[in-house]
């Protein structure tokens, strides 16, 4: 599970429901989601022949360590939550960070299913050309502001530089939008209902 928000609770909520199923889970909820804190979750859980005793893993990366982990581990299925100017001082601009997880997720085999949040306008073409592409989004009546605010960090087309229009907003820029010039726009997406946002 990578992003900037969203990851632990992302996280405890789908080892919540595979554990409901009988599934026995590995997860490093102890917010070590860097590459170092990954391998020690491993290391502290595996047997002394080097073997982990579970059906599943989840992991919570952070979005800067995202390719460095995936240079090592293959997953069934990759979860991208969003992006955020969360921490310039260490990560630069997010633009930054979408090239390098484009990169990464290029590698990956066509086999992993890769979940991608479709109302963030930075993420969408992260899926392209990735045969196990879901998206999803949020119903448009649960996004109930209309004008963008301050804290917005995608506000252009990443294939035109044109500026996007937002018709329906969660928050920042997680929303519905389409670029004026080029068309791009919010893809088809898995809709959940009953999601409320409020902010």
């Amino acid at each position: 599970v990578g992003g900037t928000n969203g990851k632990t609770t992302t996280a405890t909520m789908l080892k919540f429901c595979l554990e409901k199923n009988g599934f026995k889970v590995l997860q490093n909820n102890s917010g070590a989601n860097l590459l170092n804190g990954i391998a020690s979750i491993i290391a502290l859980n595996s047997s002394t022949l080097s073997r982990l005793d579970f059906d599943a893993a989840i992991f919570e990366v952070d979005e800067n360590s995202l390719p460095d982990v995936l240079d090592y581990i293959t997953p069934n299925a990759l979860i991208l939550l969003n992006l955020f100017r969360d921490q310039l001082d260490r990560y630069g601009e997010v633009n930054s960070i979408v090239t390098e997880w484009k990169k990464a997720i290029s590698r990956l085999p066509q086999s992993v299913s890769l979940i991608v949040n479709g109302d963030d306008p930075g993420l969408l073409e992260i899926g392209d050309g990735h045969k196990g592409t879901l998206y999803f989004s949020v119903e448009s009546e649960n996004l109930k502001k209309k004008d963008l605010t301050h804290d917005v960090d995608f506000i252009y087309c990443p294939r035109c530089q044109t500026k996007l229009n937002f018709t329906q907003i969660a928050y920042s820029h997680i929303g519905k939008y389409k670029c004026p010039k080029c068309g791009f726009s919010n893809p088809k997406s898995k809709v959940y209902k009953n999601i409320f946002f409020p902010l």
